[in-house]
């Protein structure tokens, strides 16, 4: 068995990349404009393709504007269509995010292996990756991969890429079929699947055109969250208590809510009222919604 790795956020796929893996299934990987060789003997095409999606755990930001099981369908798409060209197994594994880490590389391979139950272990001798990246390249040059340089190997112009055409869809909204990019780069699938699934666009646009949230979907670039959170969920029972008096059952609202600790502690006594969570951190709100999966409460929303 021979993998090609092609791990990224996948928020869209495009064209070109579709052109691009049609010649990886059906030439020698040493023959491809710019490849890299790596450690391990790669003289025949890739009978599965691995699609790592990265940070799949975030959304709701410009960053990662798409969720996790829209980019997994989307992949799917992509990947069925370029069975014309060979026969060929694929996989999507959701990689969570880690930050910037010297080590994304190797914890990308690990996690590939601990979710196929060990089944499926990546060498230099048995995958070549596709990446686009120069630092993601690096890594996994630094571990003896070989590398498929995609967009990054060829000449000027240099091909539109997903995140182009993502940010085109945010300026565009609605009208997002029309733009020039996707028009002339975005692949058939996830035309089709944004077409099939229009809210998707529709969210795109909102998060891109949010005056108020950086790429990440915060307010601020260096705060630490989680020291943050910490800080503030030690004394929030005193918090709580202070306001107990004050608090009537209905719509009870949580403006700068953060990760919904304070709203945890009032659907204890209040179990008949709607909550609701307010904050433009994309990071707090991902922690709202692990509590409310959680049953830490009950009927809460987050905005």
């Amino acid at each position: 068995m021979s993998y090609l790795l092609f791990p990224g956020r996948h928020l869209v796929n495009t064209r070109f990349q579709e052109s691009y893996l049609r010649r990886i299934l059906s030439t020698k990987p040493t023959q491809l404009p710019g490849f890299i060789a790596g450690r391990g003997e790669l003289s025949e095409p890739p009978t599965e393709i691995l699609f790592a999606i990265t940070s799949a755990n975030q959304e709701n930001s410009r960053f990662n504007p798409i969720p996790f099981h829209v980019r997994a369908m989307g992949v799917d798409r992509f990947a069925r269509d370029l069975r014309d060209v060979a026969v060929f197994r694929f996989r999507v594994f959701g990689i969570p995010h880690y930050g910037h880490t010297q080590n994304f590389a190797e914890f990308t391979v690990k996690e590939i292996a601990y979710q196929s139950e060990q089944t499926i272990k990546l060498t230099p001798e048995n995958c070549l990756v596709l990446c686009s990246t120069p630092e993601v390249i690096r890594l996994y040059q630094e571990l003896g991969f070989a590398i498929a340089p995609a967009e990054s190997a060829e000449p000027v112009p240099k091909p539109v890429t997903p995140i182009e055409i993502v940010r085109e869809i945010g300026a565009r909204g609605s009208d997002w079929v029309a733009g020039s990019l996707v028009v002339g780069n975005l692949s058939p699938s996830h035309r089709s699947l944004f077409e099939d699934l229009p809210e998707v666009p529709q969210r795109v646009a909102r998060l891109y055109q949010d005056p108020l949230t950086n790429q990440e979907g915060s307010l601020t670039e260096s705060r630490n969250y989680s020291s943050y959170a910490r800080g503030m969920n030690e004394i929030i029972r005193l918090k709580y208590l202070d306001i107990r008096g004050g608090i009537r059952s209905g719509r009870i609202v949580d403006e700068g809510c953060a990760d919904g600790a304070l709203l945890a502690e009032i659907s204890h006594d209040f179990p008949d009222s709607d909550l609701f969570g307010i904050d433009l951190s994309a990071v707090f709100a991902g922690r709202f919604h692990e509590r409310q999966r959680a049953d830490q409460y009950v009927l809460c929303d987050v905005a």
